[in-house]
């Protein structure tokens, strides 16, 4: 996981919760020197993750939709140039397999691919996850903020999860 994205979880908890909150969290999590364009283990954003979990006294599920619903503000800061140049969400979702990897690829990481384009239609697209880390619930909501951004409204099914025991989430993103 790149440091970016423990660096907006740790700016979530930051803005919801405060300051000495977020840095005590950051060095409970042995995250002092915590750089964005780095890469950190799985292990480093779970652990991360429980303890902001257990900051906001939620379950994994809730703390990815509220965490998902938080970073739109941030990314659209950051990466807007990416939704601008997509003509939908679909046209979105799309490439965001290729951005995950390129943008860790201009920090000089070579990442394993945890998001894969199974299949697109003229009006869905099927995506297959895989990650230890198990962010179905976040990726499935960034999925309808984007289609929310778009004006257009979807349908979101998993048909395999790895919260249920599967080895991999597959995830199928329908206008409607």
């Amino acid at each position: 996981m790149m440091g970016i994205i423990l660096n907006l979880l740790l700016s979530f908890l930051e803005e919801k919760k405060g300051k000495e909150v977020a840095a005590k969290v950051k060095k409970e999590a042995g995250l002092e020197e915590l750089k964005s364009e780095k890469h950190y283990t799985a292990e480093q954003w779970q652990t991360l993750l429980k303890a902001v979990l257990d900051e906001f006294g939620v379950d994994a599920e809730t703390g990815q939709i509220l965490f998902a619903q938080w970073v739109v503000t941030p990314v659209l800061e950051k990466f807007g140039s990416f939704f601008r140049a997509s003509k939908s969400t679909l046209d979105l979702l799309e490439r965001v397999p290729k951005i995950h990897l390129d943008l860790a690829a201009s920090s000089g990481v070579k990442i394993e691919e945890k998001l894969k384009l199974v299949e697109r239609t003229s009006d869905s697209i099927t995506m297959h996850y895989e990650s230890p880390n198990k962010m179905c619930v976040f990726l499935k909501e960034l999925g309808k903020v984007a289609f929310g951004y778009y004006g257009e409204k979807c349908e979101i099914t998993e048909s395999k999860c790895m919260d249920k025991g599967d080895s991999y989430c597959e995830i199928t993103f329908k206008l409607v």
